[in-house]
């Protein structure tokens, strides 16, 4: 009993020191507060600066051109492009003559030749210049009718009434024949001649025509206008320009048809093969690869850097 009553007086007696330069410490199962601070602080700025790259993008694409379709020259406005061309009015379809003709031959060509054709026609007639103006007029006025037609073709029973010998008549040549007159075989002629124009017209019209044929067009008219000498179809800048023709016409469908990935993945393609092409060309032939892009409607941003789709 006196033991424990000594432990106790000698623990009661001792007093615990802490040194001074030891704090108190509290124990929490949370983050500081200043390190849940910084990390918001450095998600706003990196926020504001994420903003402030996407504005100077914007600027520089603004400023630079379209690296698929580039700006619009005088190459790129000659293009035919099937929503402007097939889906046209059909008022514009109708035309006496089309203003593009397919198959590779020009409006102007075509009509020349049709043209060339009624004239020799009449020419082999041998009807004298009054009797062909005579024709025209009757084909001008609408005519010749069919009840004219009939009228001016005697019955062959005719004939031969009017005479025994109908080989004889015939060999006369009396006014009155089994044909029509000069002047009324001019304006069938012209008459029969502007049918045919017109069911030729159809099938000449470019309108009339379908996308492979209006990429066609597209190919050879890049060809005649960047080839270095005439037949040139491999030159770098030939084949820029057929890719360019060809990104222009696949651009205007994937714009309408946006879920058309097979034409998606075939635009990709050739805007990187047009890259590639353009590049090889700056390295060889500066000067020519300035005039290139120029008037393709590119910009030297546009070959140089990463293009992703």
């Amino acid at each position: 009993m006196n033991r424990s009553t000594s432990l106790t007086s000698a623990f009661r007696s001792l007093t615990l020191s802490i040194p001074s330069n030891i704090a108190a410490r509290t124990f929490s199962s949370t983050a500081p507060v200043h390190k849940v601070t910084k990390r918001r602080l450095a998600a706003i700025r990196l926020k504001k600066k994420n903003i402030a790259r996407q504005a100077e993008l914007k600027v520089q694409r603004t400023n630079t051109s379209d690296y698929i379709l580039g700006r619009p020259t005088e190459f790129t406005r000659g293009l035919l492009r099937p929503t402007e061309i097939l889906l046209s009015s059909t008022e514009k379809v109708q035309k006496e003559w089309p203003d593009r003709a397919n198959f590779f031959v020009t409006s102007e060509h075509a009509r020349e030749v049709f043209d060339a054709a009624e004239e020799a026609e009449i020419r082999a007639l041998d009807a004298t210049p009054e009797e062909i103006e005579e024709g025209t007029k009757i084909f001008l006025a609408g005519g010749p009718n069919q009840e004219e037609t009939v009228q001016s073709k005697p019955l062959l029973s005719e004939l031969q009434a009017t005479s025994d010998d109908a080989q004889q008549f015939f060999e006369n040549k009396p006014a009155k024949l089994n044909t029509m007159s000069p002047a009324y075989q001019v304006a069938e002629i012209r008459k029969v001649a502007a049918h045919k124009k017109a069911a030729m017209a159809r099938i000449l019209n470019l309108e009339q025509s379908n996308s492979p044929a209006l990429q066609l067009k597209n190919i050879e008219y890049a060809r005649l206008q960047f080839q270095r000498a005439p037949g040139d179809t491999g030159s770098t800048e030939v084949q820029s320009a057929i890719l360019t023709a060809r990104i222009h016409f696949l651009a205007s469908h994937c714009k309408v048809q946006k879920k058309d990935l097979a034409a998606w993945k075939s635009l990709r393609e050739m805007v990187h093969q047009r890259q590639g092409l353009l590049k090889y060309l700056r390295r060889k032939d500066p000067e020519s690869y300035v005039k290139t892009i120029t008037r393709l409607g590119l910009d030297d941003y546009s070959v140089t850097r990463e293009i992703t789709m």
